[in-house]
């Protein structure tokens, strides 16, 4: 029998967890949410140093996919953590961790897992190249459709940077059938931007500060995701997301 290979598809071998020194040369294992508080570390050294500060972000979320694996965890709400100063930052970690559950149940794993996970960890990055907060009222709608665009320009000028970020980065307002959502375009965006849709759109759903009319913030998060569920998300990775999450879909009222 060979040696095994790593593919596209599988890693081989033990991804190292880059945590707290250990005291005997080598690093102690990350809980889930050391490795999450280490993944807003680095999206904030990113911010910083796009070209230097990739390369801490690649370790931290390679650190996030193996803690979820070993814990067996499979989604943790980050309304705890400590550190609420970027509501962008919380919300993109929020969003790689729904995608990266979601790969994981699709069967994605290895490199391919780590860079669906980059891809949702840097899916807003856009406004961070506007130099503008999503959060502003104040933004118009042709300023919110902008962010796609700056966004994969300003990933595909970074070293490093594997493809599937940009094309989320580009693609994940852009309807799973290609027909809709923006920027425009003439064929439906790839997997992993589907996966990042239905991530960004549940946990923006469930962040909001709009008045609900009537239910909870997950009841009318469901709802909406049924409305959208065949328009603009991918209808069978909606039903996999909510079974996931232990909910279904609701029909539009």
């Amino acid at each position: 029998m060979g040696t095994a290979e790593s593919t596209d598809h599988v890693a081989v071998g033990r991804v190292a967890r880059w945590g707290t020194h250990a005291g005997d040369g080598g690093y102690e294992d990350l809980s889930i949410e050391q490795s999450v508080d280490a993944a807003y570390d680095a999206l904030i050294a990113f911010q910083h140093d796009l070209h230097s500060g990739f390369a801490r972000l690649e370790r931290s979320v390679w650190s996030v996919i193996e803690s979820m694996a070993t814990e067996g965890r499979s989604f943790l709400l980050l309304a705890g953590l400590e550190r609420q100063d970027n509501r962008l930052w919380r919300h993109s970690i929020n969003v790689s961790l729904y995608a990266a559950r979601l790969a994981r149940a699709l069967g994605i794993e290895g490199t391919v897992l780590h860079d669906v996970t980059v891809g949702a960890l840097l899916h807003d990055v856009g406004y961070l190249a506007m130099g503008v907060s999503p959060d502003l009222p104040s933004l118009t709608r042709e300023q919110r459709r902008r962010h796609p665009e700056r966004g994969a320009a300003l990933l595909a000028g970074v070293d490093g940077m594997p493809g599937v970020p940009i094309l989320v980065a580009y693609e994940h307002h852009r309807s799973w059938d290609g027909a809709g959502g923006y920027p425009d375009g003439t064929r439906p965006p790839n997997l992993a931007s589907q996966i990042t849709a239905i991530a960004d759109t549940w946990d923006t759903l469930l962040q909001t500060r709009k008045p609900l009319p009537h239910g909870s913030r997950t009841q009318a998060a469901v709802r909406t995701l049924g409305r959208l569920r065949g328009e603009l998300l991918q209808p069978d990775l909606v039903d996999l997301f909510l079974e996931l999450l232990g909910l279904s879909s609701e029909p539009a009222e």
